[in-house]
């Protein structure tokens, strides 16, 4: 299962290689696993890429995992609902599990 670590930071100016990354991943598989845990600000920009990516994952029968604490997750996640669209584990064993 592909496994895409986030940058610390996910704003415009490493959005589009980040949303190249999870597409990558992507083609590889269904579902695939992003490795937020040193993430520390996504913007909306990085939202969007995450949003891509887990519709891609859906429509081909898989699933995106983000790996962060959960105590840890984003405000916006919650906010904008993305903390409810998909899966959040605490560990990187548990989403590859």
């Amino acid at each position: 299962m592909p496994v895409v670590t986030a940058p610390a930071e996910i704003d415009f100016s490493n959005a589009s290689a980040f949303r190249s990354a999870l597409a990558l991943a992507g083609t590889k598989a269904a579902t695939i696993v992003v490795d937020m845990r040193d993430n520390v600000i996504c913007d909306s920009t990085g939202l969007s890429a995450l949003i891509q990516a887990h519709k891609r994952a859906s429509s081909a029968g898989g699933e995106m995992r983000l790996v962060m604490h959960p105590a840890y997750v984003p405000k916006v996640f919650k906010a904008t609902g993305v903390d409810r669209l998909v899966k959040i584990l605490s560990t990187l064993d548990e989403a590859l599990g």
